[in-house]
């Protein structure tokens, strides 16, 4: 799932518009203190210019090989040029920068040696004043060629009422929108979009006090704003709480922590991009995760490739899920067209029974969910000198499988209330327990659909495993 969405990449394009910076880094080194002051002495040797605030997600869509469409306001200054030339050189389209004579293009230069950052200096001018309106038309325009608009809130004066209430038009319109906010802006953004606060943020636009818990935090922000939220917890990964369903916890990937800068613009480009190429929101959000592991790795503002999360994804854990990540995955998967069908079964010893039975299951939905039996459901129905293989390796073999979508447990003597769960268009079951078997009920309740699947005498594991004691 995940190489076939980062191979759709090339063709989504994102819109970003919000407060445009440019980062300055000098790098050096420290070998003595000054003698005019208690300050240490940085060696330069080297100096470089990255886009920055806003201007750091658009890099990020550029460089995961999406279009980036930047869309803000910055000076007819020095740095203004330096950033247009910066942006245009990581393939981002600057059509939508619009360049005033009043406005200070917004620097920001650190001082980092021996890979710690010493000092930063800021250069920006907020009484800056100008016509917002030449900046909404643009927007406006522009958003007509997006797959998705990212709204990037650094506090510098480019969110305005009018601004999201244009916003909110093209949400109305079906445009997605994901918000990185800024809690003195809550007030101003649209409903029904997708924010993705970090926990400062979340406990600052919640007006929750700080005993309140996360979990608390987010469904306080769902009422208040309207919106989905994706809050992101550092070292505690990310929640995601919708609207409508539950909320969903994803872990952190993140094993060196070198530099947060950044972070959370590399988390919203690739939800972006994630969800552009039509990942259900928690799949798009465990990418960004990644991506964000990735990105904190590495000093400064670093825009991470498709290729680098390539590499993350080169097992398929990412497969395996608990059931209520599975019920919303499917559920989104199912409002956008898609059908799933759903199989269970102890797959202990993989035979060619099991293989023509997967690709039989695959070939009755978009999407196949492979539900195992636990170890301890085995042994109860099945003795205790099985399973052979437990659950951690079966998962990790059925994960391999390419029909294979999502995989998850239970526990149950039946699966009937993981279908009740899970909502599957299709249950795949064995053609030897009939119409007649405990799945059909369940079926017909949720409008489904009972596939049955004759083996043709193919071997089963209990006859593989017959045949090895054997020898």
């Amino acid at each position: 799932m995940y190489q076939n969405a980062l191979c759709a990449f090339g063709d989504a394009t994102v819109l970003v518009i919000g407060d445009i910076m440019l980062d300055k880094y000098t790098y050096g080194t420290v070998e003595r203190i000054s003698p005019e002051g208690p300050i240490p002495i940085v060696k330069v040797t080297k100096e470089e210019y990255i886009p920055g605030g806003s201007a750091n997600v658009a890099s990020n869509i550029a460089s995961l090989g999406g279009r980036a469409l930047m869309c803000g306001i910055i000076g007819k200054d020095r740095d203004g040029d330096i950033l247009c030339q910066e942006m245009q050189n990581r393939g981002i389209d600057t059509e939508g920068v619009l360049r005033i004579d009043n406005v200070t293009t917004i620097r920001k230069s650190r001082v980092i040696a021996q890979h710690q950052q010493l000092m930063r200096v800021d250069f920006e001018d907020k009484a800056a004043q100008y016509d917002h309106k030449e900046l909404i038309e643009k927007a406006k325009s522009l958003a007509a060629s997006a797959d998705i608009i990212i709204l990037s809130d650094y506090a510098k004066g480019i969110i305005t009422k009018e601004l999201c209430m244009m916003l909110s038009d093209l949400i109305n319109q079906g445009k997605t929108v994901l918000i990185d906010p800024k809690p003195q802006n809550t007030h101003l953004y649209p409903h029904s979009a997708l924010l993705t606060p970090n926990r400062k943020e979340a406990y600052g636009m919640s007006g929750c006090d700080a005993l309140a818990s996360i979990d608390e935090v987010a469904s306080t922000l769902v009422k208040n704003t309207n919106c989905d939220i994706l809050m992101t917890l550092s070292e505690k990964g990310m929640l995601f709480t919708p609207k409508n369903g539950k909320a969903t916890h994803v872990p952190t990937v993140a094993r060196d922590v070198f530099d947060v800068t950044g972070a959370g613009d590399t988390v919203i480009a690739t939800l972006a991009m994630g969800l552009a190429v039509q990942l259900p929101t928690i799949e798009a959000m465990n990418l960004a995760n990644h991506a964000a592991g990735i990105a904190v790795a590495q000093v400064g503002c670093a825009a991470i490739t498709a290729s680098q999360l390539s590499s993350a994804f080169k097992t398929d854990d990412s497969k395996i899920k608990t059931r209520p990540q599975l019920a919303n995955i499917i559920a989104e998967l199912q409002q956008k067209g898609h059908t799933v069908a759903t199989l269970n079964g102890c797959f202990d010893i993989i035979h060619p029974g099991h293989i023509f039975i997967l690709n039989q299951a695959k070939a009755q939905a978009d999407y196949l969910v492979v539900a195992l039996n636990t170890d301890q459901s085995i042994k109860r129905s099945k003795g205790s000198d099985r399973p052979i293989n437990n659950l951690h390796s079966r998962s990790a073999v059925m994960a391999a499988m390419g029909m294979v979508d999502f995989i998850t447990e239970f526990d149950e003597e039946t699966p009937v209330e993981l279908l009740r769960e899970l909502r599957p268009n299709v249950h795949i079951n064995d053609a030897t327990y009939g119409q007649d078997c405990v799945e059909a009920p369940v079926m017909r309740e949720l409008n489904g659909r009972l596939h049955l699947i004759d083996k043709h005498n193919c071997p089963s594991t209990t006859d593989t495993i017959s045949k090895i004691k054997k020898l």
